[in-house]
């Protein structure tokens, strides 16, 4: 059983990794190209969220990516 740990182990931490790196991309896309059919407040508020949410994924990815294990 320790075994499938060790190896399943760091495919779960590249997963986790690539997960968190592609969410922080996507989020920064949507930051440069709002969607057109809304008025300025509603994509206004779009860029404020995916904003908060890219700069929390990046953080999340930088601890996940360089904490000491």
């Amino acid at each position: 059983m320790a075994n499938v740990f060790a190896v399943l182990c760091p495919a779960l931490w590249f997963t986790l990794q690539l997960l968190l790196l592609l969410a922080a991309l996507i989020c920064a896309v949507l930051i440069v190209f709002p969607s057109s059919s809304e008025d300025a407040e509603k994509r206004f508020e779009q860029r404020l969220e995916y904003t908060i949410f890219t700069i929390g994924m990046t953080v999340l990815w930088l601890l996940v990516s360089f904490a000491p294990r």
